[in-house]
């Protein structure tokens, strides 16, 4: 089963999502919305920052690659599928799409 996720899923926490699918989309995405350093005792999780100041191209790029992997890491429920960003490079912020395959 393939899901999506993005970072507007967020908007609606579920203390105790419905289905496993909305929990893995709920936690790949809580993730992306982590900065590192910021979760005691799992301050390897989370997206490091320093890549926003680079040019929006750059930043996407390392942005993704990192995402990735963060999800390869700590949702092993999910096997990645595609990840992309959008930019704002006048705000410089990303919005992640995030395609997961999931075993239901």
């Amino acid at each position: 089963m393939t899901i999506v996720a993005t970072i507007e899923d967020l908007a609606e926490i579920k203390i105790v999502p419905e289905t496993t699918a909305d929990e893995i989309g709920q936690a790949v995405m809580t993730i992306a919305a982590t900065t590192k350093g910021s979760v005691p005792l799992m301050r390897d999780m989370g997206m490091e920052r320093s890549y926003l100041q680079r040019p929006m191209a750059a930043a996407k790029v390392a942005f993704e690659q990192e995402l990735t992997e963060q999800i390869e890491q700590y949702e092993p429920r999910a096997a990645v599928a595609s990840v992309t960003a959008r930019g704002d490079e006048f705000i410089g912020v990303l919005f992640p799409r995030v395609e997961v395959e999931i075993d239901e």
